[in-house]
C-alpha cells in the first residue's frame, strides 16, 4: 500500500524511471488493496459490535443507550 501510494502520489517522478504500464499496475493494486482493507475493517466490526460471543446476540446499548454493570 505504501509503495503503491508513492508511486500514485509521486507519479511524474516514477514516470522518468518506469513506463506508464507499471504505474497502471500499480494503481489497480492500489485500487483493490484499499477495498480489501475497507472489507476487512467492516467484517472486523461486524463481529466485535454484533456477533461477538460475550455480547451475542446483540448488546441492547446500541438501542437502549445504557449499559448494565457487569454481574447485575
Amino acid at each position: 500500500m505504501l509503495v503503491t501510494g508513492l508511486m500514485l502520489t509521486f507519479e511524474n517522478f516514477f514516470l522518468q524511471y518506469f513506463p506508464k504500464w507499471i504505474l497502471d499496475v500499480a494503481r489497480a493494486a492500489h485500487y483493490y488493496e484499499a477495498v480489501l482493507a475497507v472489507l476487512a475493517v467492516l467484517v472486523w466490526h461486524i463481529y466485535f459490535a454484533i456477533f461477538d460471543p460475550d455480547h451475542y446476540p446483540l448488546n441492547f446499548s446500541i438501542i437502549t443507550g445504557k449499559a448494565r454493570k457487569k454481574g447485575a
